[in-house]
């Protein structure tokens, strides 16, 4: 039901995780891929993940990106709208987690600064260059966390910067509509590398907490990304869409 033909989505942290499952998904439905990590060794298991499914090398540009660098974020959306003639989706999923981050008391400026300037100047940096190349009836979907409603004891970097991207996210629904619509996903745990740490020291007391009793899949977020992305959510923007298995109900 959801069909991509003919559309370019560009997606940040296509290298593991909720945006290689988003990549595969989105390819399968026939989408145009722009693909970015930190370094094109990180891209490599998404690409062949993709090649297994028969991925057309015409409709798929792998580039290193590092979204702290804003004239890189510029270089990169260039380089997609030059390949593709503009962009119909741009999903965002880098980002930094640190098990035990620390308490506020004993955080230095720069743990704190680093937390926010990947998770959200980053994210700022990518839409803000993002903007001028967004086609008509064109979406951005951001990647925040359950930590962003609920607070997260030895993460409130993270939470802070998570936060910021939900009222990032709802300052450009109302810039960008009627033209482009803008809406965030918050996962929950989800069996990423990034929660990797959490659930080998923590796994089972944080998995008896959510309702569901399970972590999420990568696969799981991604088909709410591919729903915010489609048509079939036209009348949605300046939403949080949780997915977090009932952790957090807002």
């Amino acid at each position: 039901m959801i069909d991509f033909h003919g559309k370019t989505v560009l997606i940040t942290g296509a290298g593991g995780g909720i945006g290689a499952a988003t990549a595969q998904l989105l390819h399968r439905a026939g989408a145009q891929l722009v693909l970015t990590d930190l370094s094109a060794e990180m891209l490599k298991p998404t690409l062949q993940a993709l090649a297994e499914q028969g991925a057309s090398t015409d409709r798929i540009l792998a580039l290193p990106l590092d979204v702290c660098d804003a004239k890189a974020c510029a270089s990169v959306l260039a380089q997609t709208a030059a390949r593709f003639a503009g962009i119909d989706s741009v999903i965002h999923c880098a980002g930094i987690y640190i098990y035990r981050e620390g308490l506020v008391a004993d955080l230095s400026t720069e743990q704190w600064q680093r937390m926010l300037r990947v998770n959200l100047d980053g994210c700022f940096h990518l839409c803000q260059a993002a903007i001028p190349h967004l086609r008509p009836h064109s979406a951005i979907v951001l990647v925040a966390s359950v930590a962003a409603s609920r607070g997260s004891a030895m993460h409130a970097g993270y939470a802070a910067a998570k936060s910021g991207v939900i009222g990032l996210a709802k300052s450009l629904a109302l810039e960008l509509a009627p033209a482009t619509r803008v809406n965030v996903i918050s996962p929950g745990l989800i069996n990423t590398a990034m929660a990797s740490a959490m659930v080998a020291h923590r796994g089972s007391a944080v998995k008896d907490a959510i309702p569901l009793q399970r972590f999420g899949e990568p696969e799981e977020a991604a088909s709410v990304i591919a729903f915010l992305c489609s048509g079939m959510a036209s009348y949605v923007t300046g939403e949080t869409i949780n997915v977090n298995g009932g952790m957090y109900i807002g």
